[in-house]
């Protein structure tokens, strides 16, 4: 009984005896270190811009190579297998390229791994900035500008072209078309021992018949200069002035006029052009040179004798002889202001003056009184009132103006008295005259206005 109970027993001890001694041999045992990959050549695309690196490994090792093309980023060394993200620039060249990178591992006795990245190269490329030139009929030189990635070389079949290569620019020069038709060649841009090219197609304007072409007049400043006159000519011309304060000679594309200082009333010279070819008439040229500005006295006595003859000033009660000076003349106060006599106050109340209004009297930019009430001026009244800078007083009252008041009488703020009174006016009033500061001693009754405060 004893025996059967001690023989499992037994047989138990001995199987965990054997369980303990293979596991404590494993532990001892260590795995030879290796670093081996399937493939050792690592392929690229032209425009490929990243690329993947993988090897098997159980021990340290490290990555070495030399290129300027590619790039391993921050992984120099490492543990165990290895997949190396490489970064490529583009190859723009037509050859392949390769970069040795060698995967060695910390044991000596393991052979390092050396892989060949190879990027293959872009196509061939010739191209041209340009696919046709337009020329005119004269000789002269373009440039075509040429991208390429390989040699290449230009040629034409026509005598009248010459081709020049400089750098990335192809030059070229052609001859004057003395014919009288249109023309046009081909250039064959093509690369060397390569099937590629691009062409370039030059067209020439024909031979123009003769012209000698200037604008019709010319007007000068008063003061003393000069000033050139376009003149666009394939022919030979002379040139000649027709008045001894205007001298006129030949220059670079056209004709330079020389004059001096003139007077108040403006003068007229002819230029005339004559070819020398024939078959073309000469050209006529009006040169005409301004009056000097008139100085302001003589501004407002311009002004004043406007108005005069505008409203039939021979019928005033009160007329002016035109020949006295402008002191003398009936209702106007005229005193030096800025070095200059001016016209400060225009006072013809009642005096018969009839005629269109008209603005001319906007000019008299020192006046500040104006005032031609009980008369019978008529047409409507110019905005221009409004921006004289120092009227204080306009007074129309007692006419027969007619028409809208203008909205810039708002934004005249000197204007303390506007009488306006006793006309033909008409429509709304603007609204913002009524915020004027001196809206209060405005005067617009007896018009046909449709929104008069009381």
């Amino acid at each position: 009984m004893k025996r059967i109970l001690y023989k499992p027993v037994i047989g138990f001890l001995a199987l965990s005896a054997a369980v303990f001694m293979t596991v404590q041999c494993d532990e001892k045992q260590e795995e030879a270190p290796y670093l081996t990959a399937e493939s050792l050549l690592v392929e690229a695309e032209a425009g490929q811009t990243s690329a993947t690196l993988n090897f098997n490994s159980n021990t340290q090792w490290k990555v070495e190579y030399e290129s300027d093309w590619l790039s391993s980023g921050d992984i120099k060394y490492g543990e165990g297998d290895g997949l190396l993200e490489l970064a490529l620039l583009p190859n723009e060249n037509v050859d392949a390229r390769e970069c040795v990178l060698t995967v060695s591992a910390e044991t000596a006795a393991l052979e390092p791994l050396q892989f060949t990245v190879r990027q293959y190269g872009t196509a061939p490329l010739v191209s041209c900035a340009e696919d046709t030139l337009y020329v005119g009929q004269m000789s002269g030189t373009e440039k075509v500008g040429v991208t390429a990635n390989v040699s290449w070389s230009a040629a034409s079949e026509s005598v009248w072209l010459s081709l020049d290569r400089q750098a990335d620019t192809l030059l070229v020069s052609y001859e004057a078309n003395d014919v009288s038709e249109v023309r046009s060649a081909r250039i064959v841009v093509s690369a060397a021992e390569q099937d590629v090219h691009d062409t370039v197609v030059i067209v020439q304007e024909a031979r123009t018949p003769p012209y000698l072409k200037a604008a019709s007049a010319v007007t000068l400043s008063p003061y003393a200069g000069t000033e050139k006159v376009a003149v666009e000519a394939n022919v030979d011309y002379t040139v000649e002035s027709s008045s001894t304060w205007l001298t006129a000679a030949r220059t670079d594309g056209g004709v330079l006029l020389t004059y001096g200082d003139n007077g108040i009333d403006s003068r007229n010279a002819e230029l005339l052009l004559t070819p020398v070819a024939e078959g073309l008439e000469a050209v006529s040229v009006k040169v005409t040179q301004e009056g000097m500005p008139l100085s302001k006295r003589q501004s407002d006595s311009l002004a004043l004798v406007t108005f005069y003859n505008n409203t039939a000033g021979e019928d005033w009660i009160n007329k002016w002889d035109l020949s006295q000076p402008i002191t003398s003349w009936y209702g106007i106060k005229a005193e030096e202001a800025n070095g200059d006599v001016r016209v400060l106050e225009v006072n013809l109340w009642s005096n018969n003056i009839s005629g269109i209004l008209g603005d001319c009297l906007t000019v008299l930019d020192e006046a500040y009184q104006i005032h031609i009430g009980q008369n019978n001026l008529t047409g409507e009244l110019s905005p221009k009132f409004a921006y004289m800078p120092k009227l204080k007083l306009l007074c129309f009252a007692d006419n027969n103006l007619e028409g809208s008041i203008p909205e810039d009488f708002a934004d005249a703020e000197n204007l303390e008295s506007f009488w306006i009174n006793n006309n033909n006016f008409s429509g709304e009033i603007p609204e913002s005259l009524f915020s004027h500061p001196h809206w209060g001693s405005w005067d617009f009754k007896g018009n046909n206005f449709t929104n008069l405060p009381n």
